[in-house]
């Protein structure tokens, strides 16, 4: 059944993915992080591929499909390190836990400790991203994402940024 709340939800995501056609059409030089994640938000913020993604403070982010979550990092981050050129996942079967190291990532600029943002069981990490770590410069959200864990603690997922929070908190943290 269709409701005034589902054509106002649809008429917005039209609204927004027309304001990102518009941003990136207008900007012919390089955009920054930060205005090509807003362009990118705009976007993509209405597809099924980012629905329910969660952030945390450190630049990862969960998305969830039942109890399983799919982890990476966030744009910002792999701009951040640039070219990654090795990627440490945590093995399928290993425990890790929220805010906790569970990997690393190393780029031609620094290296860096990947930490869980949510607490359960490896059930599956990107065996592409350990053969071409590059894959999470090209694709961060979609081919680029780093395991997958069967959450222990689901309530969990409540305590990190949607979308509009993390961009807020770019924007309020950006040095």
């Amino acid at each position: 059944m269709v409701t005034g709340v589902h054509v106002l939800r649809a008429t917005q995501r039209a609204g927004r993915a027309y304001q990102a056609v518009k941003c990136l059409t207008n900007n012919s030089t390089r955009l920054n992080t930060r205005d090509w994640d807003l362009c990118h938000r705009r976007l993509f913020s209405s597809s099924e591929i980012l629905y329910g993604r969660k952030y945390t403070d450190k630049h990862e982010w969960v998305q969830m499909e039942g109890k399983i979550g799919t982890v990476g990092i966030s744009h910002y981050a792999q701009d951040a390190l640039g070219d990654v050129v090795y990627a440490q996942l945590p093995d399928v079967g290993q425990d890790v836990a929220q805010k906790e190291e569970c990997g690393a990532l190393e780029s031609v600029k620094a290296a860096s400790e990947l930490y869980s943002p949510v607490s359960g069981k490896v059930v599956e990490k990107n065996a592409a991203v350990e053969e071409k770590p590059g894959l999470i410069n090209m694709s961060c959200y979609e081919k680029g994402w780093l395991f997958k864990v069967e959450l222990s603690k689901p309530e969990e997922v409540e305590n990190l940024m949607d979308e509009d929070q993390y961009q807020q908190f770019l924007k309020t943290n950006d040095q």
